[in-house]
């Protein structure tokens, strides 16, 4: 790395520092991020203390403020890190395959979570989302099919026959509304007895 020119070496070192950044992201702790901050590799490359980065690790926010203040350098040579970082494809050093994906929904760039991710993490959100409501119609569809074909129910209180259009459904409906009245009337007559003996 010493003998390569310097643009692509700082290339280089944006990747590297991108990175562990994003190491950094997922686990404010991770031995090996704190020491590449701490190391000589990020002192040649970069003019931002790495204590700052290390104390804000812990809140996103912050460490994103500190990100865009990260230069190199020599700063004319490549743009800054938060425009490159979006950009380059960290490559797994084992399987050699990018460690990024292209959202298949909004085609935007993500870092990788699992190996069967397909969307960012607010198309996954969104779809998710639409998933559950389809599930729920889906669910409430047949639920007024199986309604739909049970026999009809008698009603208790009049003995005419009626189609329920609830689980705890016992009354048609008129007796229904005739039950929930008789029922207020009652709550009513008790509550203004209870003023009167007061």
């Amino acid at each position: 790395m010493l003998t390569r020119p310097y643009q692509m070496g700082s290339r280089l070192a944006l990747m590297v520092c991108a990175d562990n950044l994003r190491t950094l992201w997922r686990n404010p702790r991770d031995p090996f991020a704190r020491g590449y901050f701490q190391g000589e590799e990020f002192e040649r490359w970069f003019v931002t203390d790495p204590r700052i980065i290390l104390r804000e690790a812990a809140d996103h926010a912050k460490l994103k403020a500190v990100i865009r203040q990260i230069r190199l350098k020599r700063p004319e040579s490549v743009p800054n890190l938060l425009s490159r970082a979006d950009e380059i494809q960290i490559v797994d050093r084992q399987t050699g395959r990018p460690m990024t994906i292209v959202c298949a929904k909004c085609g935007k760039t993500v870092p990788r979570t699992n190996s069967r991710q397909k969307y960012c993490p607010d198309c996954r959100a969104q779809i998710t989302l639409s998933q559950k409501l389809a599930k729920l119609d889906l669910a409430r569809k047949a639920y007024k099919a199986q309604l739909a074909r049970e026999p009809d129910h008698i009603c208790p209180a009049c003995g005419k026959p009626f189609r329920i259009s609830g689980a705890r459904q016992i009354y048609c409906k008129a007796c229904a509304a005739d039950r929930r009245r008789a029922k207020a009337r009652e709550y009513k007559q008790k509550q203004r007895e209870k003023e009167r003996g007061k």
